[in-house]
C-alpha cells in the first residue's frame, strides 16, 4: 500500500543558506510514518534518502509529511 503525500524539504546550500522545497510523490507506508516521526534527523537512512532527492545539497532535513 503506498500514501501520496506533500513532503517540504530544508535544503541547505554549500554556502549555508537553506531554501524550502516541496515533492510529491508516493512513498511506502513504512517510509511515511518515519518522515512524519519525531527522530526523523536521527534516521540514518531517511537523512540519506533525503540528501539523494538533492544531491548537490550540502544537508538536507525533512521539515514536515501531510497525507494527499
Amino acid at each position: 500500500m503506498t500514501v501520496k503525500a506533500e513532503i517540504t524539504f530544508m535544503v541547505y546550500g554549500q554556502n549555508g543558506s537553506g531554501k524550502i522545497e516541496k515533492r510529491t510523490m508516493d512513498l511506502s507506508h513504512q517510509d511515511f510514518i518515519a518522515c512524519t516521526s519525531s527522530n526523523r534527523d536521527k534516521n540514518e537512512s531517511l537523512k540519506s534518502w533525503a540528501k539523494m532527492m538533492f544531491p548537490t545539497a550540502k544537508d538536507v532535513k525533512i521539515q514536515t509529511a501531510r497525507r494527499l
